[in-house]
């Protein structure tokens, strides 16, 4: 046995023009008759009446739109209105009349993609925006009654067919928190209720500055359908959610997809069933990618961090950050040799692990402070990784500048390709400690030896990367190691910094050139010596 409960329908959904054949054609033009009949003494007129007035609110439309419509057109269709159901036989006009006197007098009869917009408006009034309404609240499933008292307490319009906007200051009170939670509840239901134009999405991390959400959102049968699917899941909109997160928890495997669903909790401000907090330890505890751990670890970070902001303290995110932590540090040496197009995540975990040691897990650092040596005495090692894990160690202990030093002697005095990963070696040294490069001048020499030792094919083939490395200065910090470089070769650097670079094409045109000259002259010489 199932239940079973009826659903609020839209005017659009319930039109049988519009796909659902038990549906009645332009339900908002007739239920406009009915309402008029049952206010009426009698039911003589009331068709005329409605008619006409649909008859202008499409003439007015048309009029908004910039749609040439005139008195006169107007006077002719319903001219024609009337006299069409004079000779139908009907004692007052209907729809069709309406539709006909509007083609003849509106758009004279062509019926076109550009001239038909009046027949367009026509049909829109007549099938109406409303929404419909269940009498008896015996028969409305309770998911459905928080709904609609939450919409009533928020003052919300879903008694409109047409898509609605909100918008919601986040942090101006509690009143509209709330009503930030609401739209993120029907959102994680999959209710099709509402969807975010605007605002921080704590997801991807995107737009985290913005203190306003902008949300769009409309009432629909298929809201109400949704809703009555998660009837079982809870009487209230919280409970349904609470336990819908629960279940997807208990089906999950991957640590970073978890804490996903923990960030839905926090924007729902829902915390998890006491039962279901080892369940996310579980998933930590058996997860052995070190990237779903680091997104693991950069969530629960960050909800730790907006708990005061947000209003909202989940004491069980912060275990769940130590957790990963703990394993991230196991797994840390063996990302030594990681492929090289996972390299720029790595070194974002790697800073991660970082900066949480410096503002919330100060006991772990000694513990970091081994695992970052282990990864950097492997044999095998990314050299954009080691460097960065190597000015991660710098940043903790300037002793371990004699290690970064190390590392650029040995590339300096290898094949020409060791020399190219340690420009790779470089752009992660700077990533991590750019200020190496300023404050100590004997690896400015290293870098400028081991770039000149660079052949011109390689150099230009690691110029993407070499740019990317510096972009990591400022500007003033640019010029100064510009200063620099320009003293280490005795040039003025007022110089360096304003000459003009060549223009490679031309260059290339040059060579061209040249070499064409050599062989008409080598060519002439040959014929001068027969």
């Amino acid at each position: 046995l199932e239940n079973c409960y009826p659903i609020a329908y839209t005017y659009e959904a319930a039109d049988a023009l519009r796909g659902y054949a038990s549906g009645m054609p332009h339900p908002g033009f007739y239920d406009s008759v009915m309402k008029k009949l049952r206010n009426a003494d009698a039911p003589a007129g009331v068709y005329e009446e409605t008619a006409l007035e649909l008859l202008t609110q499409t003439a007015r439309e048309s009029s908004r739109l910039d749609i040439p419509v005139t008195t006169s057109d107007v006077t002719a269709a319903w001219s024609l209105t009337t006299g069409l159901a004079a000779l139908r036989g009907a004692p007052e006009p209907g729809f069709a009349e309406i539709h006909d006197g509007v083609t003849g007098a509106f758009i004279k009869g062509e019926k076109t993609a550009a001239s038909a917009l009046p027949l367009a408006i026509l049909s829109r009034l007549a099938t109406g925006s409303g929404v419909g309404h269940i009498g008896n609240t015996a028969h409305v499933p309770p998911l459905i009654l928080d709904f609609e008292k939450q919409c009533s307490t928020f003052r919300l319009k879903i008694d409109k067919a047409g898509r609605q906007t909100a918008e919601i200051p986040l942090f101006s009170s509690e009143r509209e928190t709330a009503k930030s939670r609401f739209f993120h509840r029907m959102q994680f239901l999959k209710t099709n209720f509402c969807k975010m134009a605007k605002g921080p999405d704590l997801h991807t991390g995107t737009d985290r500055a913005r203190v306003r959400e902008l949300w769009n959102y409309a009432r629909s049968p298929q809201v109400d359908a949704a809703l009555v699917d998660h009837t079982t899941d809870g009487m209230t909109l919280a409970e349904a959610c609470r336990n819908v997160a629960a279940r997807q928890l208990r089906a999950e495997r991957r640590c970073e997809t978890a804490a996903q669903i923990r960030i839905d909790c926090f924007l729902m401000g829902l915390t998890l069933n006491a039962s279901d907090v080892p369940r996310m330890e579980e998933i930590i505890a058996e997860d052995g990618d070190f990237f779903s751990l680091g997104n693991g670890l950069h969530a629960f970070d960050m909800l730790h961090e907006l708990r005061t902001l947000y209003g909202f303290t989940d004491e069980a995110n912060l275990s769940h950050l130590r957790l990963c932590f703990q394993k991230l540090l196991a797994l840390l040496p063996s990302m030594a040799g990681v492929d090289v197009s996972q390299a720029a995540d790595c070194i974002r975990i790697c800073r991660l692990m970082y900066g949480v040691t410096g503002r919330l897990l100060n006991d772990r650092r000694e513990d970091l402070h081994e695992a970052m040596l282990s990864l950097i005495r492997r044999s095998e090692r990314e050299p954009s990784v080691c460097g960065a894990v190597s000015g991660l160690l710098y940043a903790m202990d300037p002793a371990h500048l004699t290690d970064a030093e190390q590392a650029m002697q040995g590339y300096l005095r290898g094949t020409s390709e060791l020399r190219k990963r340690g420009v790779r070696f470089l752009r992660g040294l700077f990533e991590t400690a750019r200020d190496i490069a300023l404050s100590n001048s004997n690896f400015l020499r290293m870098t400028d030896a081991l770039l000149g030792a660079l052949d011109p094919e390689d150099f230009m083939e690691l110029l993407p990367m070499l740019r990317l490395a510096f972009s990591y200065f400022t500007p003033q910090e640019t010029q100064t190691i510009a200063e620099r470089a320009a003293a280490l070769h005795g040039k003025d650097s007022h110089s360096v910094l304003n000459e003009k670079g060549y223009d490679e094409m031309l260059h290339a045109f040059g060579a061209e050139l040249d070499a064409k000259i050599f062989r008409v002259l080598r060519q002439t010489e040959t014929r001068r010596s027969s």
